[in-house]
């Protein structure tokens, strides 16, 4: 549906908020290299990834490693299930984050879906289904 160079670009601006400026890396090689960018645009790319990464170094933040609570075994904290056992893992509707630690969670009334609750900070509406939720989680 979307060209390649707009993928990329995306991908980069949203790692680089993110501050995954690894993955920001890759996707400005990615978006440099894409047939049909023009010289001048190429230029443009090269001038915006020195200055990013002179500020900053290309490398991901490190990833918190929890035990599985199906096998036990490690996962990392974006793993969609477990390499080992194959157990899925529900992720947070505001982060991504897989729900290692479901006691830390809360759900919201309509969707059921869960978040973490420090994720929350203030929110008053649910990210996926925006139904309000619950005042104590508000004034997080």
């Amino acid at each position: 549906m979307l060209p390649k160079e707009e993928i990329y670009a995306l991908i980069a601006l949203t790692a680089f908020y993110a501050k995954f400026y690894g993955q920001c890396s890759r996707a400005f090689v990615k978006l440099q290299s894409a047939v049909g960018t023009s010289k001048v645009k190429s230029d443009e790319i090269a001038k915006l990834a020195l200055s990013i990464f002179t500020r900053f170094s290309p490398q991901d933040p490190s990833q918190k490693r929890t035990d599985c609570p199906a096998c036990g075994d490690h996962v990392k904290t974006w793993d969609a299930h477990c390499g080992s056992c194959g157990q899925s893992l529900p992720a947070c509707t505001l982060t991504g984050k897989a729900i290692l630690e479901p006691h830390l969670t809360a759900k919201c009334r309509t969707c059921k879906h869960s978040f973490y609750e420090t994720e929350a900070r203030g929110l008053r509406n649910c990210p996926l289904c925006h139904a309000q939720l619950p005042l104590q989680l508000q004034s997080m």
